[in-house]
């Protein structure tokens, strides 16, 4: 997707006039923008999150952000699926 190609399509809700983007325009601006995060565990009915999950997610939001403060930028290859990690 590149800003050539895009034509966005404008839409008024409410009196506020918005941008319609695909699902898969929007999450490639998004990964472009580099402002993705991975959202914290689901909280159980007495709003208490996992303590390992949420630490997880917590010290990954962290190094996302001091990556971006660097101007460190994402790599571009996915991640290599557990199965064809070595020990």
């Amino acid at each position: 997707m590149t800003t050539d190609t895009l034509t966005p399509e404008y839409r008024t809700v409410k009196g506020r006039r918005m941008v319609l983007l695909s699902e898969a325009e929007f999450n490639e601006l998004v990964r472009k923008a580099d402002l993705w995060e991975p959202a914290l565990p689901a909280a159980d009915v007495d709003g208490n999150r996992p303590a390992d999950e949420y630490a997880a997610v917590s010290q990954a939001r962290a190094i996302l952000r001091a990556r971006r403060r660097l101007g460190c930028r994402r790599p571009s290859w996915p991640a290599a699926p557990a199965s064809a990690r070595k020990p």
